[in-house]
Parts: structure tokens; C-alpha cells; sequence
């Protein structure tokens, strides 16, 4: 898998529908009570880290820039979407995870902190195609049995995937009504946004999973700190 992604034999659509077809076999094994549940879930944590290094490397590689942008590189572009869904699933299933995980987690997170150097980071305001794809999609779902109106709601009891806006909900339903069509250009208020801008959005949604899950009580592998994420006990 990393060979084919370094030597740019595969390209992001292929990595998300991986991604979608591991998120529905474990979800499927899950309701099922499958024995093989434990090693879909292996195979979701294989891939995922090795996303997350992969996507790190590139970060940590490029110089210093307080232009974001300047990060962008293919094998971020290649990576990013898949990682967006993926992390929207750690942020309703990380209390599942084994702690084997977490130090790669907490390595990428730092790293891609450090493209903003303590700036704020951009906000999506409309869709991108991982987020139409993944619309009702039933694995990024909260399961009811983890909401609890009586405490603060996470991000993924406001939404499926990514930050919703104001009409959010609305392109979601007019890109249903057209049929699905992959193009969400002629959705947006604001007209084309440059590829490289976009990719800026899906790092910065990133970065905002993981001070969400830093901000969990029960997350002790790491914490938010004066606005760093800070490794425990790794």
C-alpha cells in the first residue's frame, strides 16, 4: 500500500472507497457479532496509521511556511480525503481503539499543528466530495448508545462528517436532488476555490478532530495544552 501511494499508482478516490468498503465491513461484522470483527478492525488501524505517517513524513519534511499552502504536496493530496474519514470515525469510536495506535496519532497531530504556528485555522463553510459521499453513511454515524444529552456534544452529535455551516444541510440536499453528481462547484456561494485551498480545509479539519478528541476526559494518551497537543505516558 505505501509503495503504491509514494509511486502514485493509486489516487484519492481509490484510497476513499478503501476506506468506505473497511468502515461498512466492520460495521457490518460489528452488527453481526462476526468473529472476524477483530480483524477488519486490524485492518482499519493498519491502513489508518500508515495514512497518518505517511501524510505526517510529507509535513515534516517541507520547510517551515506561514503559507499553508506550501505544504500541499501529491501524497497530501493523495491522502487527505481518506484521512478526513477516517477521522471522523476515530471521533465516535476512540475509546475502542488500543493504545498501540495512539502514538502515530499523537505524532501526526503535532505535526500538522505546526502549519499554522498558533495562527486560527480556516473553517469549511460548504461540502467537499468526501463529505456528500458520506452523507447517511451508517458507520459515521453516533450510535445511540454514546449520546448523552445530559453532556457537552462532541462535533459528531451535530454532524456526520466535517464542520457543518450555515446551509450545510441544504447542499446536501441539492446535491441529492441532482443525482449525486460528485461536483459541489455550482453549490457554493463563494464559486471555485483553488484545489490547494481546499486541501487547506481537509488539514485544518484534521487538526480540529484531534483537539476535539484531546478535549475528551477519557483520552489520556494526550491533552490539549496552551494550545499544543502534548504526548502522555507514550
Amino acid at each position: 500500500m505505501e509503495d503504491v501511494i509514494t509511486d502514485r499508482a493509486v489516487e484519492a478516490k481509490f484510497l476513499n472507497r478503501l476506506t468506505f468498503i473497511n468502515l461498512s465491513a466492520l460495521y457490518v461484522a460489528i452488527k453481526r457479532e462476526q468473529s472476524s470483527t477483530p480483524q477488519f478492525l486490524d485492518t482499519i488501524l493498519a491502513q489508518y496509521t500508515l495514512l497518518l505517517r505517511l501524510l505526517r513524513t510529507e509535513l515534516e519534511n517541507t520547510p517551515a511556511s506561514t503559507d499553508p499552502e506550501s505544504y500541499i504536496t501529491a501524497i497530501v493530496r493523495r491522502t487527505t480525503p481518506s484521512l478526513r474519514l477516517y477521522s471522523k470515525w476515530l471521533v465516535i469510536h476512540h475509546s475502542e481503539l488500543p493504545s498501540s495506535f495512539w502514538p502515530q496519532y499523537v505524532l501526526f497531530a503535532n505535526a500538522l499543528q505546526t502549519m499554522w504556528h498558533g495562527r486560527s485555522t480556516p473553517k469549511l463553510s460548504y461540502p467537499l466530495e468526501e463529505d456528500l459521499a458520506a452523507a447517511g453513511f451508517a458507520p459515521l454515524e453516533v450510535p445511540p448508545a454514546v449520546l448523552d444529552t445530559g453532556k457537552r456534544k462532541h462535533k459528531r452529535d451535530r454532524a456526520r462528517i466535517g464542520n457543518r455551516k450555515k446551509r450545510f444541510d441544504k447542499l446536501l440536499l441539492q446535491w441529492g436532488r441532482s443525482g449525486g453528481d460528485s461536483s459541489v462547484t455550482s453549490y457554493r456561494d463563494h464559486g471555485d476555490e483553488h484545489p490547494n485551498v481546499e486541501m487547506t480545509l481537509r488539514l485544518a479539519d484534521l487538526l480540529s478532530d484531534a483537539i476535539e478528541i484531546a478535549s475528551i476526559p477519557v483520552c489520556s494518551l494526550f491533552y490539549l495544552a496552551k494550545g499544543r497537543l502534548r504526548p502522555l505516558n507514550l
